[in-house]
């Protein structure tokens, strides 16, 4: 049996193999920074503030001299809130004393902090459920015990936006 000894490796064709491994590591490390820097499936962050004021006047009734403010903010609320991006929504009624109701629903935060892992558009659909429940808890609370129409008084509780486009209403005006 023979045994053969691998041929002598000369130092140029040794020190060639070794920058090819030291460039193709650096490729890969490159390659791998750069995609993990450029995208990212995860939605960006909503940042706009909106107010939910609802109306709990008598012409906010379901009746044929109302508009159904209940029938309205079921309609529009989470469409409104979705398309607006709001991730920070506070409530306030319009009652014969607005700012001073005792029908109160605390604020929501649409976009929370969620888990890598947490389908984040998910989260949002689900938030945005929760704010038109508060809402219609809030419109029932004001069409019951407090009826009236305190409008102005039902922007500054809800610390409305001075931008109107923010500040979705249960009015005709949505």
């Amino acid at each position: 049996m023979t045994v053969h000894s691998p041929a002598p490796e000369h130092s140029g064709a040794r020190r060639r193999r070794n920058r090819r491994r030291a460039l193709s590591a650096a490729l890969v490390l490159a390659l791998a920074t750069a995609i993990s820097a450029c995208g990212s499936d995860e939605p960006s962050r909503y940042s706009r503030t909106c107010g939910v004021v609802v109306d709990g006047s008598g012409s906010a009734a379901a009746s044929r001299t109302g508009f159904d403010a209940e029938a309205k903010l079921k309609a529009t609320l989470q469409k409104f809130l979705s398309d607006k991006k709001c991730r920070k929504t506070s409530f306030a009624p319009i009652t014969k004393v607005s700012e001073a109701s005792k029908c109160q629903v605390s604020p929501l935060d649409l976009d929370p902090d969620t888990s890598k892992t947490a389908d984040r558009e998910r989260a949002r659909t689900t938030m945005r459920a929760v704010a038109l429940s508060n809402a219609l808890k809030l419109l029932r609370c004001a069409q019951k015990e407090e009826p009236g129409s305190d409008v102005l008084g039902g922007c500054r509780a809800s610390r409305c936006p001075s931008r109107p486009a923010t500040t979705p209403r249960s009015t005709s005006s949505w």
